[in-house]
């Protein structure tokens, strides 16, 4: 993994690289000249100013806004929280990450008047103006009442829908047309979407487009209530999409049998585009989106994608901000102090650590307040934050078996382990993320597996040979990440996701098991196969590599027909399995195996629940032996391959046959579909 170097810190050799320079002051930026400024108007002028600033707005948010509803015009400050802190931060990263070293700029004095006066000004304008614009006859139209003169909760949903697409329509006319937003980098903002266009030609991204969306329907917080219902809008994230749900809930009193108190249901924003096909699909359902997908790709009953069974909607578990702390999180979260991505392993990845610093103090602050009990990505960013610019917070440790959140049945005697094993805050971080995706969100989520092994996979490789186990505790993260992504069927949502995984075989490849050989100089080292301190740890490891690839080709195997996705299990590939298991020695590969089998015909503890820690500690390991997929089955020609002299995998081998079993080595004669 490339090296992180933070370009607004002093760095010894470094003087006159221009990625070095000092610090520009703010006010040379066109950020801040942008502004209206006035006398008199107020600073922060360091992080700890800042901090107390966003303290004192949680100190005055009840945290229980879900339940809160007032339509009094003195709650205006609260309507605007949103929209002001996702204007400052969006403010901070424009000013520390652009690619220029002339055009980044230290982040403080922070003008916070001017910011907030630019949220009054235009955003607030935008937003009404929006509402104001939509045509009456169609705002009639959706309007019905019951014989008593009573709105109907469907009508009022319709209205609904439509005011989120008005606002979503004026949201995308105001941002800089793109074609493709996936890719956007610092477009994750209610500031992008009032000055990305004119200072630094961006676009919004999807969650920048759902959360400035989320603010303009804050803002309308008051304007927005019927006398017989009210509505609550809610930022909704999956691990690769950001949409809205609402909820209509009536204020009649109605004991009749066939009375509907409440509705939900949810809306597309983040669609890009200014043409009228676009527009049409901002406000739907997600459902409608799914559906219409369906149709286009053709896909058979049994393999339909719907919000319940999709990796994009994340099942029936998306993560509803259901508080304005919460919908805070997600966009602390979303701040991205990297600069640049390099091109290459051997260049730096380049970040701001002001940025970074900022970041994780404001994540800290929530925290600690109890605003991620139910938000596994907060802890995973907060767990990012302190990998990569480490605080005294960071640092300290626990013992695992105090937390609360550790199940018992993998509580740990202390008298088999002396000291009692203890972790740092930071690992803690990544168990909670890792919990709370089990026990609130039914293990639907990937990214916390993610996380978490790149975390251990960083302290295995640097931290010296008693710290080899930590390699396998990553990849048993990694095979469990794919052991997840397996449960969903594939489709085209899932891109990002087939994306990951193939950065993940990259990081296994290049970071877990080669090395680069020192007895060669020069900065191009060429990478050989480790060589494990302790062969328990290698045959381990070698398991869970194993398990990996096995959730990967049951993945394949279980979404149907023509879904052959999954580029590193095609046998030409850089990571194929093959080729990744040739880099262990034929007498781990061989044990490797043996031990697959072993605990396969020793099922004892299969329905025990999934530990939360698999190696807690050198010397206390645990192996892979679940096989699903029919390709790797153990009388398979895959399986037989994977402990040759000499790895070399028939193409046979990897086809799925029409009739879903895998070629064995006695019968190759079915017909078989071959993959494209």
């Amino acid at each position: 993994m490339p090296q992180m170097i933070f370009v607004d810190e002093e760095s010894e050799g470094e003087e006159g690289n221009a990625l070095f320079r000092q610090r520009l002051p703010p006010q040379d930026s066109l950020h801040w000249q942008m502004l209206n400024h006035r006398p008199g108007d107020g600073l922060l002028t360091d992080q700890v100013l800042l901090l107390r600033s966003f303290e004192d707005d949680l100190g005055r948010i009840d945290a229980d806004l879900s339940e809160t509803v007032n339509h009094d015009t003195s709650d205006w400050h609260y309507n605007l929280v949103l929209a002001r802190w996702s204007c400052i931060f969006g403010y901070c990263e424009a000013l520390a990450t652009h690619k220029d070293p002339l055009r980044r700029f230290d982040l403080f004095p922070i003008p916070i008047d001017a910011l907030r006066r630019l949220v009054q000004e235009e955003f607030v304008p935008l937003i009404k103006s929006a509402v104001e614009n939509l045509p009456d006859a169609t705002i009639k139209s959706t309007i019905t009442r019951t014989n008593d003169n009573i709105l109907s909760i469907q009508s009022v949903q319709n209205r609904h829908r439509e005011r989120v697409q008005g606002i979503s329509n004026a949201i995308w006319q105001q941002t800089l047309p793109k074609a493709n937003i996936k890719d956007e980098l610092h477009a994750n903002s209610v500031y992008v979407c009032l000055r990305g266009k004119s200072v630094d030609k961006k676009s919004l991204d999807c969650f920048g487009a759902a959360v400035t969306t989320i603010a303009a329907l804050h803002v309308l917080r008051n304007d927005s209530q019927q006398e017989e219902y009210r509505v609550q809008s809610y930022l909704t994230l999956s691990e690769d999409h950001a949409y809205e749900r609402h909820e209509v809930v009536s204020n009649v009193v109605d004991n009749q049998p066939d009375n509907v108190s409440k509705i939900s249901g949810t809306c597309e924003v983040a669609i890009p585009g200014t043409t009228n096909l676009a527009k049409s699909k901002r406000g739907r359902d997600i459902s409608i989106t799914l559906e219409n997908n369906n149709n286009v790709s053709g896909g058979k009953p049994n393999q339909r994608i719907v919000p319940e069974n999709s990796w994009l909607y994340m099942a029936k578990n998306p993560v509803v901000c259901k508080t304005l702390p919460m919908a805070l999180v997600a966009i602390v979260g979303n701040m991205n102090p990297t600069i640049e991505m390099p091109s290459s392993a051997n260049k730096p990845i380049l970040a701001s650590g002001q940025l970074y610093d900022m970041k994780r103090d404001l994540l800290w602050i929530l925290y600690d307040r109890g605003h991620m009990k139910e938000f596994p990505f907060g802890l995973m960013e907060l767990g990012d934050c302190e990998e990569h610019r480490e605080s005294s917070r960071g640092k300290e440790e626990v013992e695992l078996n105090s937390l609360d959140f550790i199940p018992q049945y993998q509580q740990l005697s202390s008298s088999f382990h002396r000291p009692p094993i203890t972790i740092t805050r930071n690992e803690q971080l990544f168990l909670e993320a890792i919990h709370i995706n089990r026990s609130v969100f039914e293990e639907s989520q990937v990214y916390p597996y993610f996380y978490a092994a790149h975390f251990h996979k960083n302290a295995g490789k640097e931290l010296g040979h008693e710290e080899e186990y930590r390699l396998v505790e990553a990849m048993y993260l990694y095979s469990r990440a794919a052991y997840v992504a397996s449960q969903y069927p594939y489709h085209i949502g899932c891109m990002q996701l087939n994306k990951h995984v193939t950065s993940v075989a990259m990081l296994i490849a290049d970071d877990m098991m080669t090395v680069e050989d020192e007895s060669h100089g020069g900065s191009n080292r060429k990478k050989v196969p480790r060589s494990w301190h302790y062969t328990k740890n290698a045959v381990a490891f070698g398991t869970w590599l194993v398990g990996f690839y096995d959730s990967l080709l049951y993945w394949e195997e279980t979404s149907g027909e023509n879904t052959n996705f999954v580029e590193i299990l095609n046998l030409s590939h850089k990571y194929f399995l093959g080729k990744l298991i040739a880099l262990l020695a034929q007498e781990v590969r061989i044990q490797v195996l043996a031990k697959i089998l072993e605990q396969t015909k020793d099922p004892s503890g299969s329905d025990a629940p999934e530990p939360l820690v698999r190696c807690v500690a050198h010397g206390s390991l645990s192996y892979f032996g679940s096989l699903r997929s029919k390709r790797l089955s153990t009388k398979g020609l895959l399986w037989a391959a994977l402990s040759k002299t000499k790895v070399s995998v028939p193409e046979i081998a990897m086809v799925i046959s029409t009739d879903g079993e895998a070629c064995d080595t006695r019968s190759s004669h079915r017909t078989k579909r071959l993959r494209r």
